[in-house]
């Protein structure tokens, strides 16, 4: 069982693969799975098919006019 720090910044996987976890133990595979607190103890679910998830950084530009709060327009 692997534990991946910075998982949601896509970071720790690849630094991990670098640092050689792979070969180190004999890794050939990998299963990505997340918690879910309100699943009974002892069962796991999974679903059928592909199923991914990623992680996107995006820049918002506001441009507009600001006035005093609480003052007419």
């Amino acid at each position: 069982m692997i534990f991946q720090p910075a998982e949601e910044d896509g970071r720790g996987g690849q630094r991990m693969v670098q640092e050689g976890i792979m070969d180190r133990f004999g890794i050939s595979q990998v299963f990505g799975m997340h918690n879910e607190p309100g699943m009974e103890v002892g069962k796991f679910g999974i679903c059928d098919g592909p199923l991914g998830a990623a992680l996107d950084e995006f820049d918002i530009i506001v441009k507009g006019q600001g006035r005093p709060c609480g003052l007419p327009t």
